[in-house]
């Protein structure tokens, strides 16, 4: 692997200087409404003061849509952790280490490329991937997602060498999948392929005592590491949501969506070009299936039982809001599919072959200079949520008037928690009332409303039940109510 680097220090320095805009682009002191990144940054803060990572200020009765968990997984608060011990707070801060690790991503990539692929094509497939619209918007957001795919590509890559001492190999490789379920449990996944690829290649090297020794010992030491740094973090709750019976149903239309997915991460210019834009996802997608079929037809490897394994996984996943997140660790390695059906393209000249790539690369990345366009001109503008001045006016007030151990209701309460060091409860009851008596005892209940964020809930107490409640202030996008 060193001697790798050594080789091709020019090429790793290029797709770097390529990638340094990204420290540039998408780069806000504010944030969108997304409850998980306030989870995120409060387990960060957690863990700099030696506070259990479950105690965020949310209480949740359990009766909303979705996984409920207490916590999300501790590695990407761990990576946080620094960042707000430095600089506190701050969205930027946490903004400017996310590209930095979108950068590292970028490298890690180009290594994996150009481990199947001549530099060009490797070069043009990361520059894809990171100028993407989808990409520069995960950029933008405190979320696990950018993280997590560097560190799946990155275990992926040491597991895939070959050379060198295997004892070591499988040493880093077991320590990057424990921090990669750390990050995310569907990490797990990658553990899995490892295992059922280590278990064929045992069925191959049977009458090989030497290699089916050290696959053993690997496989061993491998399991042991996730094992000895991940048994206490993994949140078995994602597993106990998966419902065989349910998706069973379901798996036509699961399959068709993910696959809408894929499609719409080359959305870019559809705004002003759309037959541009149908025509360049639909050859995409072609190529990406037909790479796909040559690829098992040509044999099965690792990579092709990870896939497999992580799409059955997502199938059979009850949750399909975030379809584009569950994607987007993995579209790199579709991407390898998309190169390997281009190859049926009958190009012998070597002239031609790098005409017709550097075409192709082009004809996906120009468009993406709409979007782009887009969020340079909007770069400096507060997104609407918790840093917009009417948020901030309401979480002064809440953390200037209300007690210290009162109760509010809100919509997105672990933003709520964060910003106002308050309990917030995610409100299911049919009534204020309801809500009164649950927390009898408390000095204070009180429910939060904002015209950005309609709640059904809260909106049919107040409105049923207005005799129960007690507008104490309002500014143009929230009110709070305590309850009589």
């Amino acid at each position: 692997m060193v001697k790798l680097f050594k080789e091709n220090i020019i090429s790793y320095a290029f797709v770097i200087i390529l990638c340094i805009p990204l420290l540039f682009i998408n780069i806000k002191d504010s944030h969108d409404w997304g409850d998980d990144f306030a989870q995120y940054i409060h387990q960060a803060i957690n863990i700099t003061k030696g506070i259990p990572q479950s105690d965020i200020g949310v209480i949740d009765d359990g009766d909303g849509p979705g996984v409920h968990v207490s916590t999300r997984p501790v590695g990407f608060p761990l990576i946080l952790a620094p960042v707000y011990s430095l600089f506190g707070n701050s969205i930027k801060a946490f903004s400017i280490t996310i590209s930095f690790i979108l950068i590292l991503l970028c490298l890690v990539l180009f290594i994996y490329f150009n481990k199947n692929f001549n530099i060009l094509s490797s070069l043009l497939l990361v520059l894809i991937f990171a100028y993407n619209p989808f990409t520069l918007n995960f950029k933008m957001e405190i979320m696990s997602d950018i993280p997590f795919t560097l560190f799946l590509i990155s275990s992926i890559l040491i597991y895939s060498i070959k050379e060198g001492n295997k004892l070591v190999k499988y040493l880093i490789t077991g320590i990057f999948i424990a921090i990669l379920i750390s990050i995310r449990t569907i990490g797990v996944v990658l553990l899995a392929a490892i295992i059922i690829d280590d278990l064929r290649k045992l069925y191959i090297n049977r009458g090989n005592k030497n290699e089916t020794m050290e696959i053993v010992k690997g496989l061993s030491l491998i399991i042991t590491i996730v094992f000895l740094i991940t048994f206490r973090t993994i949140n078995f709750a994602y597993f106990s949501s998966i419902s065989l019976g349910n998706s069973l149903g379901m798996l036509g239309t699961k399959l068709g969506y993910y696959i809408q997915m894929f499609q719409n991460y080359f959305m870019s210019g559809g705004g002003r070009f759309p037959l541009f834009a149908k025509f360049t996802q639909w050859f995409i997608i072609i190529f990406t299936v037909v790479g796909l079929l040559m690829k098992w037809l040509a044999g099965i490897d690792f990579i092709d039982i990870f896939i497999f394994i992580y799409f059955i996984v997502l199938l059979f996943y009850p949750d399909m809001h975030s379809g584009m997140r569950f994607l987007f660790p993995i579209f790199p390695l579709l991407f390898y599919y998309t190169v390997f059906g281009l190859r049926m393209i009958p190009v012998r000249s070597l002239i031609m072959q790098f005409v017709v790539t550097l075409s192709l690369g082009l004809f996906i990345l120009i468009p993406y200079s709409f979007s782009l366009s887009n969020s340079i001109q909007h770069q400096h503008e507060t997104l609407q949520g918790p840093q917009e001045k009417e948020s901030v006016e309401a979480f002064d007030y809440i953390k200037n008037n209300l007690p210290a151990d009162g109760i509010i209701a809100f919509n997105k309460p672990r933003v709520l928690a964060l910003y106002t060091d308050r309990q917030v409860y995610a409100f299911r009851k049919k009534s204020p009332n309801d809500m009164a008596e649950r927390f009898k005892g408390k000095n204070g209940i009180y429910l939060l409303t904002c015209t950005e964020l309609p709640d059904e809930s809260i909106d049919s107490a107040i409105i049923n039940y207005p005799e129960q409640v007690n507008l104490i202030w309002s500014n143009a996008k929230f009110k709070l109510y305590s309850l009589k």
